[in-house]
């Protein structure tokens, strides 16, 4: 005589096989928090391109950028959490990315650049408002940073460092650019303090200085970086 199964044991198979088959949750598949060491994310234009992780829009969450040459031109990018993928144009061959924390407010901003025989050179950029933009001064132009030495043939050589805000001296201040020139036996300093506010950066009080020319050029680019302090990176390069 056949058996047949009761209907309890039929149905409870028939509810473990559709569990089985059934698809990840919404919080399985969940953007990966800031400084989470997961890669995956929900733009897949970034994919292929080496990307720094932080939260560049502010909202909690993780997202990619990179500084690459695509079709023929350098390209910053950026991949955000919530699937908006933004581009401009980048610098160079696009050598330098990284990613610093503003002393005022702790947002993260994007410095990228290229590089020379003897100096690195970034602009800086944000995003605000779902727009990737670069950081501009009053008139206009861009925020530019240096480190290292520049070699022009008219002016001679000229040191510059940049970085960030000194707690104790600089209570308004973001980012602070240096340069130092020699003339005569003296080395003269610039140093110029920046606050940034969205996409624009606001000049502070410059202040300038003069000390005796003792060493070369080593001790010229040695002096300007005194004067600024390290900026937190967030994502190094």
């Amino acid at each position: 005589m056949e058996r047949r199964l009761p209907v309890c044991v039929i149905l409870a198979v028939w509810l473990a096989a559709c569990t089985s088959s059934a698809p990840p949750s919404a919080s399985d598949s969940s953007r990966s928090p800031v400084g989470s060491t997961d890669r995956a994310h929900p733009s897949p234009e970034c994919d292929g391109h080496v990307s720094l992780v932080a939260d560049l829009d502010g909202d909690g969450l993780a997202d990619l950028v990179y500084h690459d040459y695509v079709r023929g031109n350098p390209e910053l990018g950026v991949c955000t959490a919530a699937g908006s993928r933004l581009t401009i144009r980048g610098i160079g061959q696009s050598e330098l990315l990284e990613v610093i924390a503003l002393p005022t407010d702790g947002r993260h901003v994007i410095l990228f650049g290229a590089t020379s025989i003897s100096a690195q050179f970034y602009e800086v950029a944000v995003v605000v408002h779902d727009r990737l933009t670069k950081v501009r001064l009053p008139d206009g132009a861009p925020l530019t940073l240096s480190n290292g030495l520049e070699l022009g043939e008219s002016k001679g050589v000229e040191a510059g460092a940049f970085g960030c805000a000194e707690s104790d001296t600089d209570d308004l201040v973001d980012l602070v650019r240096v340069s130092v020139t020699r003339s005569a036996d003296r080395f003269v300093s610039h140093r110029e303090p920046f606050v940034v506010q969205g996409a624009a950066a606001t000049p502070g009080s410059a202040v300038s200085g003069v000390t005796p020319a003792i060493g070369g050029n080593s001790a010229m680019l040695e002096l300007a970086r005194s004067l600024t302090a390290p900026c937190h990176v967030v994502a190094p390069e």
